[in-house]
Formats: C-alpha cells, structure tokens, sequence
C-alpha cells in the first residue's frame, strides 16, 4: 500500500497580515534611512568642526610666534639700550650700582647723573654752584613727585640766602 500524503494546500497569508508586515517594513526602512541621514549630517558637522579648529590654532599658532618674534626684538632693544647707557657713565662702580635697575628706572639714573656731572655739584646749567631762585621753579604743584625731589635743595638754598 502506498501511503502517499495529500500536496499540502500552499499556505496563504490574510492580507490584513501582509499588509500589516509591509508597513512595518517600509517603516523600518524609512528609520534607518534617517538615522543614515542623521549620522551622515552628524559626520559632516563634527568634519567641519575640526576643520574650523584647525585653521583657528594655525591663526593663534601664527600669532604666538609673532608675539614671540616681538618679544625677542624687545628683549634685544632693551639689552642694547641697558649697555648704551651704562657705558655712559664713568666708573664701574657707577655701572655695578645701577645694573640692577629697570630700564625706565636706569634711564633716568643716568640722565640724572650726567645732568649732574654736566652742572657741576648741583648746579644751575651754564652757572655751577649757583641754584636758581625760588620763583624761577614751577609751583609745587605742577611738578611730579620726581621733580619736587629734585628742586628740594635748589628751594632751601635759595630760602636760606
């Protein structure tokens, strides 16, 4: 006896099922799209953020060794200004006394001792020893605290006559 088994009917889906399989799909299918979409935008942003980066530490790169190459030129100016005025003075304890000063500080050191030397001990210019007089020196106060120092021994001299 042959025992054959009937073809099996082809299986059939509902449609509502079919249907049902296809939009889930198709929705599957629009999300990863999107989320291909949103990586891809995501990608190009970040790309864009190193490239802006990078050309912003090149423009501060270039412009540390600007400030650097300034520095250096400063630096040389004011090594150069230091040993021209310390040449200008006569001795080397003069010179040992006054290194340690800032420029600003030793130009005017210098300037102070030449005008002195130039003077006589604490002269009037062109008239050495004699001091000028207290109404040829500005008002006290018009002058710095610096001028005021300066014209101190001039003004009691001249009170003292």
């Amino acid at each position: 006896m042959s025992t054959e088994t009937p073809n099996p009917a082809p299986k059939t889906v509902p449609y509502d099922r079919f249907s049902e399989v296809v939009s889930e799909r198709n929705d599957l299918k629009a999300r990863l799209q999107a989320q291909e979409e949103a990586e891809a935008h995501r990608s190009r942003r970040d790309l864009d953020e190193k490239q802006s980066l990078k050309a912003l530490y090149r423009q501060e790169q270039t412009a540390r060794e600007t400030a650097e190459s300034r520095a250096k030129q400063w630096d040389h100016y004011q090594a150069q200004r230091r040993d021209a005025l310390l040449s200008k003075l006569a001795t080397a304890e003069e010179r040992e006394d006054l290194a340690g000063l800032s420029l600003e500080q030793l130009e005017r050191q210098v300037e102070r001792r030449l005008e002195h030397n130039r003077t006589g001990a604490g002269g009037h210019p062109g008239r050495p020893g004699r001091q000028p007089g207290p109404d040829k020196l500005p008002p006290l106060s018009q002058q710095t605290t610096e001028q005021r120092r300066l014209s101190h021994q001039a003004r009691l001299a001249a009170y003292q006559q």
